[in-house]
């Protein structure tokens, strides 16, 4: 996806190999182009519920949760203890409801709601905003929106973390921060972009850039950053802007070199608005979807007619830019029967506040 949530070299966070490949087997599917984050939120749940969970403690005085626990398998609903630990910050309210703690994971239920307008919707997103103080490593952490209630107006989140040390972190305590959320994001699928294949330029100027994330699905370039310790590749020099239609998202860049088509997007307000999606090929005639082998993320500022590298366009949200540079393994001659598509998620509501739970990890 575009923003590399669950892609940044710098601070690199992923459930272990051994529940990825549960979660692929139960997905069933050709295509694991987005692997865990965008399979459905109930067998994501159900799958990190099973993989952790031994010890049953009944969460029944938490309906909402324990009714979509319900809608995987009855049993689940019973691995759950309760916190309801709440507290609120410019009309909203976050609760964190239960916890489930074995070994050296722990998994937590939290709910946001609005208790004065109607911020919270199906498509809150935590933004990457939330924060885990804890008194031991973390190794491995993730955060999924797995339902929305209409009647009562809550959005539920699953959060897991593991200690790296590897040691029972029962009786540790947590505080769990956030900063903001987004909702109301609008969805643009099956968007076909305004570019050819056959505008691709081979004389195109590029750069080496610093990286913030980098993904594939391509055992063949899957090691390519993680084992060699890289964080820095070519790109195109954004040399246009495009507009296609999703808010403020444009194309920057389509060239052909290192026999490589590379197709280059930027987004405007990230730091606010999580604007994201994916590129992919389809052939003009069979309809064949073809996912880039991998995709780049980068961030530049404009200034002027020109983008260029610094650090403090990290934090400057006017002029900073996020870029990802799609790369497909595919010949110059095969492209012409190939045209340009991509799924998007983009604008939406930004909510800020100072939410912050401290909570122990018991087990019952």
């Amino acid at each position: 996806m575009f923003r590399q949530r669950y892609e940044r070299l710098n601070n690199y966070v992923s459930p272990s190999p051994e529940l990825v490949n549960k979660v692929k087997n139960l997905s069933n599917t050709k295509n694991n182009k987005y692997n865990i984050v965008l399979l459905k939120p109930a067998i994501v749940m159900m799958t990190l519920i099973i993989t952790y969970c031994s010890m049953p403690v009944l969460a029944a005085n938490v309906p909402i949760i324990y009714d979509l626990m319900y809608q995987v398998s009855p049993s689940v609903a019973q691995y759950f203890m309760p916190v309801q630990k709440k507290c609120e910050s410019n009309g909203i309210e976050m609760e964190v409801v239960s916890a489930y703690i074995k070994d050296n994971t722990a998994q937590i239920y939290v709910t946001l709601k609005d208790l004065k307008e109607n911020r919270v919707d199906e498509t809150t997103d935590l933004n990457d905003s939330y924060n885990i103080n804890r008194a031991f490593d973390c190794s491995i952490g993730h955060c999924e929106n797995i339902g929305y209630d209409e009647n009562t107006g809550k959005a539920t989140f699953l959060i897991t973390i593991t200690s790296n040390e590897n040691k029972n972190i029962t009786g540790e305590k947590l505080t769990f921060m956030m900063s903001n959320f987004i909702s109301h994001k609008e969805k643009w699928d099956e968007i076909k972009l305004p570019i050819s294949t056959e505008q691709t330029e081979s004389n195109i100027k590029t750069q080496k850039i610093w990286l913030s994330g980098f993904s594939t699905t391509n055992d063949k370039y899957e090691n390519m950053y993680i084992i060699n310790g890289k964080n820095e590749e070519f790109v195109i020099v954004p040399n246009k802007d495009i507009d296609f239609g999703v808010t403020d998202m444009s194309v920057t860049g389509i060239a052909y070199f290192d026999n490589r088509l590379h197709i280059q997007v930027s987004a405007k307000n990230n730091l606010k608005i999580d604007n994201h999606g994916e590129i992919y090929l389809k052939n003009k005639e069979t309809n064949e979807k073809i996912a880039s082998d991998y995709n780049l993320s980068f961030i530049l500022g404009k200034k002027g007619d020109k983008y260029e590298y610094s650090s403090e366009y990290y934090t400057n949200n006017e002029n900073r830019r996020d870029f990802t540079e799609y790369v497909f393994d595919i010949s110059q001659e095969e492209l012409k029967d190939y045209n340009i598509y991509g799924d998007f998620v983009a604008g939406g509501l930004n909510t800020e506040g100072n939410w912050k739970i401290t909570f122990p990890l018991e087990a019952q």
